[in-house]
């Protein structure tokens, strides 16, 4: 009989994720927010940036199938046999979007509740890692609503974000997400400039994060501290002049626009 122990240390990460570790596996509940009301929208339906945070139970990529427990009808998300009518996930490639929309299986029993990819009539068999951003387009109405997601937390001490370089796909946009599930302080003990982040005295010349907030983006650049010692690899909210106390999410996406000419990866740290 396999002994099943409370992960203490999870748990209590901002008291949002519930986490079990049995045969050493730990695994873990997060519910995302959907912003059903903000302002942004596209073929009626509302745009929220979320991120995946797991990894898939056993470790690696997670299936698209596999998101929000297998049943995102269950999850609260809307399906339907078109794209134009049914929730999407839409994921950057970094030159556009790959789109898949949940079918309700209305005359399609066996696709009934699955993602498909835009222009394909099966099943998507595709996958995503942990630690990469994503749109959902919901298509509900009303007050907002939730969304669960499930999987294996990480427990390795750092975890790999692949970016994109300005002379590879555009202008050097990646959309990432923290890929651990607990926040992430931007301006904690992690050293940005040495995992290979690039900063300066203006957000034109530096990397930035641009973290949608339903409505726009707030933007943050990572400053050299050139003439500001007390800046030096800090990351500064636009418009502000002290860094700041905010954090890379768990359970949203955010852009990281680079300044690198070339793909890099940022390693990012456990934060528990």
């Amino acid at each position: 009989m396999k002994k099943l122990v409370t992960a203490c240390a999870v748990c209590m990460l901002a008291g949002l994720v519930s986490a079990q570790v049995e045969s050493q596996n730990i695994v873990g509940y997060q519910t995302a927010t959907i912003n059903v009301t903000g302002s942004q929208t596209i073929n009626g339906g509302k745009l929220n940036m979320l991120g995946l945070n797991w990894q898939a139970v056993g470790g690696g990529v997670v299936a698209i199938q596999s998101f929000f427990g297998g049943d995102p009808v269950g999850a609260g998300l809307t399906g339907a046999t078109s794209a134009s009518a049914a929730d999407q996930l839409q994921v950057w490639t970094g030159t556009g979007y790959t789109v898949y929309y949940l079918c309700n299986g209305t005359g399609y029993p066996t696709l009934d509740n699955k993602w498909i990819k835009f222009g394909d009539s099966a099943a998507t068999a595709d996958t995503m890692a942990s630690g990469t951003g994503f749109w959902l387009l919901s298509r509900a109405a009303g007050a907002n609503g939730h969304v669960t997601q499930a999987g294996q937390v990480l427990t390795n001490a750092t975890a790999a974000v692949s970016l994109k370089g300005t002379s590879l796909g555009y202008g050097g946009l990646a959309m990432i997400a923290n890929p651990y599930p607990a926040d992430i302080t931007l301006n904690g003990t992690f050293d940005w400039v040495a995992a290979g982040g690039t900063g300066a005295t203006s957000a034109s010349a530096a990397d930035q994060l641009q973290v949608w907030t339903g409505a726009g983006y707030t933007v943050y650049y990572l400053c050299n501290g050139t003439g500001y010692p007390t800046l030096d690899k800090k990351w500064i909210k636009f418009g502000d002049s002290a860094a700041t106390s905010d954090a890379l999410a768990f359970g949203k996406g955010a852009w990281y626009k680079t300044v690198h000419s070339s793909n890099w990866t940022l390693n990012l740290p456990r934060p528990y």
